[in-house]
């Protein structure tokens, strides 16, 4: 026969009490550690979405930036290094695209010769790990943390090669961002109090932190930057931060084109104290604190409750042995053992409902964080699909449906076949959208491409898999962006460009054909442009006048300006040669109206000069001519009747040999003297020779004749 157990009812009840807790306090205990675990998870998941967050910003404005500076090299002033209209140009850019904080162009020597802010002393950038790399890649380059030289703050900063037609490096092209704008992306994540948020550079500078500020530019700790900074692209991790608090971390590495070492740390971290609940220490307080009032009650009660009730229940059944029938066994034990073992029961009843609803407490808990993550991605501005094994769709959110008009009866189906049947039709190239799928679902590769539709529109098409370890496939997520507005802008901003070389080039050929001379000054009266008339007047190339000040060309010139003489003429030394010019001078402004220096517009007067002498000696001659021809009238009448006169009577008389000598005399002499008034008449007109050939001796022999009577008087 075996033994039965011989303890006291007393100690009994407080072994049953002692068993009777062991149950909920071990439901109490492995629900707070599950409590613990999925805490945990959960501050990694925020932190890991803080830094796709982060990520996915930085790669999409690197990806519009390094298209930006491509378009550089087709910009006319950059080709011809015009430091002017460049900066111009860049500061106009820097205004339409915010997120740049400065850029730049340096020549290959380092020589800042063109920036969006003003620059007030000479820059050079040949020191710098962006210029370096871009000049020795020949490929879009990452900086690391430096302090801007013109921005004067901190920055992170990118160069790309600009080339010309040979494919030769001219120029880098710089652009420098603050981060500033990570800020207001943190404010608004809705992320939990005290979250840290730190990007380091190459080396492990701190380049931005939301929470302690005063860290930036200085080195992070080494134990958590070797954390990040291994073979893993992103992972998670339980350490202490900089600020000496204990975090839950998530990190993602950030790489530039073919670099091999990533160019930004992005690192989250989510307070492990904000993270965990305190329920399990609570919890087992309490039930220790319980398990002790019981077991004093369990003293007071197995007396009053369990024994006195046994002895009054033997009683009773002494007194029903003797038979009296009036006593009720069950008033005994309703108030006995039975019934403070039922109370028991319903007290621990009553635990393990209490444990159950704390249960589904954190049961509705993951719900509800799962109905935020899938708020966080339907709110996203990409549409999300999510594919396990064998095409099973895990999920999808409402603007992926948008995006490709796929109904809500076929999204049901999950499965991602019925989907590609879907949207095939829309595509111009479906052949290459399902070559594409069928490629990365038989691989672990990230992939980025553009789609293009039938209907004109593109989307940015970005794939990665998700795994627990390396080449283990669990599910491949895609996203898909509508970057149509943007492709069309990138195609308005390339025929602008194309437009603006248009009219560069025809104003550029309508200045060099201009048979004037045309010369632009900056505010310091230092030569900018000149077109080729000018440069004929010294006999030098048109490059040799940009910097050359317009004193050490035309000092005449220079001083007439100075003084404010804009509209005037004058005789002036031109290089090494006298010209007398005309000139207009107006002011050159820039597009918000400010005066950044003056065109000046000249014309060689020397020919002008000896046309207006002709003309003053043909008034001149004119007004002679109008008193000769007077003269003349008056001459003519009289010399008219004279010869009139002398005709008849030559006629009408008989005249001896000397007298007919001396009328013949008399009529040459008429001749001659109207003669001379013709000569008079003809030094008033044009001079217009005419040769012929004469009798010089009987030029002479005339010439005495009619000097002979006064040479006889004279007895010569």
């Amino acid at each position: 026969m075996n033994r039965r157990w011989s303890f006291s009812i007393k100690n009994l009840m407080i072994s049953l009490i002692v068993v009777m807790s062991l149950a909920p306090l071990g439901i109490i205990i492995f629900s707070a550690v599950e409590k613990h675990n999925f805490d945990k998870q959960n501050a990694w998941l925020e932190a890991e979405r803080l830094c796709d967050e982060i990520g996915n910003q930085q790669e999409v404005l690197l990806s519009g930036t390094e298209q930006l500076l491509n378009s550089f090299a087709h910009i006319p002033s950059i080709r011809k290094r015009d430091a002017g209209a460049t900066s111009a140009l860049l500061a106009e850019l820097a205004r339409k695209f915010p997120e740049p904080a400065n850029i730049l162009i340096a020549d290959t020597t380092g020589h800042v010769w063109a920036s969006a802010l003003p620059m007030r002393s000479r820059v050079m950038a040949d020191d710098r790990r962006y210029f370096k790399n871009a000049l020795k890649s020949g490929k879009f380059s990452s900086g690391e943390f430096t302090v801007g030289r013109v921005l004067n703050k901190p920055a992170l900063s990118f160069g790309y090669p600009i080339r010309e037609r040979s494919g030769k490096i001219t120029d880098i092209a710089i652009v420098a961002f603050t981060l500033e704008s990570f800020y207001h992306h943190f404010n608004t994540s809705h992320m939990p109090k005290n979250t840290s948020l730190v990007l380091t550079d190459h080396k492990g500078t701190i380049l931005f932190d939301a929470g302690a500020p005063k860290f930036i530019g200085k080195e992070d700790k080494e134990d958590l930057f070797n954390l990040i900074s291994g073979v893993s692209a992103k992972g998670n991790f339980e350490a202490v931060g900089i600020t000496g608090k204990h975090r839950y971390f998530s990190y993602r590495q950030l790489r530039l084109g073919a670099e091999q070492k990533p160019y930004m740390y992005v690192r989250a971290g989510i307070l492990k104290s904000n993270a965990l609940s305190n329920s399990l220490l609570l919890q087992i307080g309490i039930m220790a604190l319980v398990t002790m009032i019981a077991t004093a009650l369990a003293v007071l009660i197995g007396k009053r409750g369990i024994i006195d009730n046994i002895i009054a229940l033997r009683d009773a059944v002494l007194q029903v042995g003797k038979g009296n029938l009036d006593i009720r066994v069950s008033d005994y034990v309703s108030r006995g053992e039975l019934g403070e073992l039922g109370r028991s029961f319903d007290e621990m009843s009553h635990r393990l409902t209490e444990d159950l609803r704390k249960r589904k407490l954190i049961e509705q808990s993951l719900i509800e964080s799962s109905a935020n993550l899938s708020a966080t991605l339907n709110a996203t501005a990409d549409g999300i699909l999510a594919v396990g094994e064998n095409g099973k769709i895990l999920f999808v959110n409402q603007l992926f449906s948008e995006m490709w008009d796929i109904s809500e009866d076929k999204l049901e189906a999950f499965d991602d076949n019925v989907l590609l049947s879907c949207v095939i039709d829309q595509l111009s190239n479906p052949d290459y959208f399902l070559e594409k799928v069928k490629q990365l679902y038989a691989s672990m590769d990230i992939s980025l491409d553009t789609i293009h539709f039938k209907d004109g529109r593109v989307f940015e098409r970005y794939s990665f898999p998700l795994g627990e370890e390396k080449n283990e496939f669990q599910c491949r997520v895609w996203s898909f962006r509508d970057i149509t507005e943007r492709v069309n802008a990138q195609l308005e901003l390339s025929l602008l460009v194309q437009e603006v070389e248009t009219r560069n080039s025809f104003v550029e050929s309508v200045i060099s054909n201009l048979q004037s001379g045309i010369i632009v000054v900056d505010l310091n009266f230092r030569i900018r442009m000149v077109n080729s008339h000018v440069a004929g007047f010294c006999a030098i190339s048109i490059e040799q006048f940009v910097g050359k000040s317009l004193a050490d060309i035309c000092l005449e010139l220079y001083e007439n300006i100075l003084a404010g003489i804009r509209d005037a003429e004058l005789l002036t030394n031109f290089c090494t040669s006298k010209l007398f010019i005309g000139y207009t001078c107006v002011d050159l402004k820039d597009f918000e109206g400010n005066s950044v220096g003056f065109v000046i517009n000249f014309k060689d007067l020397s020919e002008i000069v000896k046309i207006r002498k002709e003309l003053r000696h043909k008034e001149r001659l004119s007004a002679r001519g109008e008193v000769v021809a007077n003269v003349a009238h008056e001459m003519r009448n009289p010399l008219f009747a004279m010869t009139t006169v002398a005709q008849i009577l030559e006629m009408e008389l008989a005249l001896n040999s000397e007298q007919k000598e001396l009328l013949d005399s008399l009529l040459k002499e008429s001749r001659r003297l109207n003669d001379l008034v013709e000569e008079l008449l003809d030094s008033t007109r044009e001079l217009r020779l005419k040769r012929k050939t004469v009798d010089l001796n009987k030029i002479i022999a005339d010439s005495f004749q009619v000097l002979q009577p006064l040479s006889d008087n004279l007895k010569v």
